[in-house]
């Protein structure tokens, strides 16, 4: 059997019935519990693997679960399995919390001993963190995406690429990192209009609701910047300049620039990257205790800070050209699985790379070099035209995204 055969059976196990006398077990490392059904919900808490689990409802691809302890909250179905795990594998203190709260102290402690992002605003990227919409806005936002009728919607899927399973270290603190990474590029300066963030998000969690990374928590923020970039930092922390707001015609375009980002995060592009530089880490004495006392630092702690450091001189300066394409792919996929027109990617691609590269990024001038932007043009250009088809191709939201941007024209 397949794992996708697997899981599917297991979400059908779960349908049969209301809530089952034999319990499910939770299969990750770490399994996130939320109040609500999606990964835009406030986080509950992490359960470990192989804990018992009672099944009490299902929405969607959400379960809601009880715990051994009798507490309740919302699963991804792809978090459970039917059987327990003869072994339970040991879980990297780094990543298990039982709370947003614990959450921040951990990521403040990792800042202090490894990071340098201002512990201000590491605050404020958390809060950021707090989507602003409920599960029915969502769901009017994203059926408005879904109801005219597309050719793509499911034409092509990622599994369709033929892609090899991603290397990196999985027990890399990963949110820590990610959010000492966003904080630092935070300081740049973030639009802190609320409608907006909203707006952004809201169209990241319809791309997200339709894909793999279902249960995953994202998060858009918007740079104040004129200059046109957008990326990801490990975490789910995605960024969109200002600039590139503005370039963008039309919601499939932004769609395809958030599910771009998307991509990096779902292939954990940046992961494979900080795996390929810590060879020469010794992984359980730079992994370990993130909240002791932090005292004179050790090889390993000043090992871990170069690693932060060459990870966020990795996002903000030029990146593998190949991770580039294989996002953009995936990208249109998602977007167009989500609903939306996927050759608003291939709009804005082509548009991006017809910008003068003459002002200086606001991190580095050569950050996205002109050749590669042709190229990628070109590639993403050729994959859609083989992929989808022009008739009937997708929701654009051209009115919707000219309402939500308006006051920053």
């Amino acid at each position: 059997m397949t794992r996708s055969m697997f899981l599917a059976s297991v979400v059908l196990a779960i349908c049969a019935t209301t809530v089952l006398a034999e319990p499910f077990y939770t299969k990750r490392k770490t399994n996130a519990l939320r109040e609500g059904a999606g990964a835009y919900y406030n986080l509950v808490g992490s359960v470990a693997e192989n804990t018992a689990l009672i099944v009490l409802n299902r929405t969607g691809s959400w379960v809601k679960v009880q715990l051994p302890n009798k507490q309740v909250g919302w699963m991804a179905a792809n978090s459970l399995k039917e059987g327990k795990s003869d072994y339970t594998a040991a879980v990297p203190p780094s990543t298990m919390w039982s709370s947003p709260k614990a959450l921040s102290a951990a990521i403040k402690g990792f800042g202090k001993k490894y990071g340098k992002g201002d512990p201000g605003i590491v605050d404020s990227v958390l809060r950021y963190s707090e989507k602003g919409f409920s599960g029915e806005e969502l769901a009017v936002f994203a059926k408005e995406v879904r109801e005219n009728p597309s050719e793509n919607r499911g034409r092509v899927q990622i599994e369709d690429l033929d892609l090899p399973a991603p290397e990196y270290y999985a027990d890399l603190p990963e949110q820590e990192i990610g959010v000492d990474i966003a904080a630092r590029i935070a300081g740049k300066g973030i639009v802190r209009d609320r409608s907006l963030r909203r707006y952004v998000n809201m169209v990241c969690a319809t791309i997200v609701e339709t894909s793999a990374l279902y249960d995953a928590d994202l998060t858009v923020l918007v740079l104040d910047d004129r200059t046109i970039n957008a990326f990801a930092v490990p975490g789910g922390y995605i960024f969109v300049t200002l600039g590139l707001v503005r370039q963008c015609r039309d919601e499939s375009e932004l769609a395809g620039v958030i599910a771009h980002e998307i991509a990096h995060v779902y292939r954990r592009h940046g992961l494979q990257e900080m795996s390929k530089r810590i060879a020469g880490i010794r992984a359980d004495a730079a992994f370990g205790e993130l909240e002791e006392e932090v005292g004179e630092p050790t090889e390993e702690e000043k090992e871990m800070e170069a690693l932060v450091d060459q990870t966020y001189e990795r996002v903000v300066h030029p990146r593998l050209l190949s991770y580039e394409i294989e996002a953009d792919r995936i990208g249109a996929i998602l977007a167009a699985n989500a609903g939306y027109d996927p050759f608003g990617l291939v709009r804005i691609s082509e548009r991006v790379a017809r910008v003068s590269s003459e002002a200086p990024d606001i991190f580095d001038a050569d950050y996205m070099l002109p050749g590669d932007a042709v190229t990628r043009s070109r590639e993403i250009r050729a994959f859609a035209e083989k992929s989808f088809t022009t008739e009937k191709p997708g929701e654009q939201m051209t009115g919707r995204f000219a309402a939500a941007t308006s006051p920053l024209r």
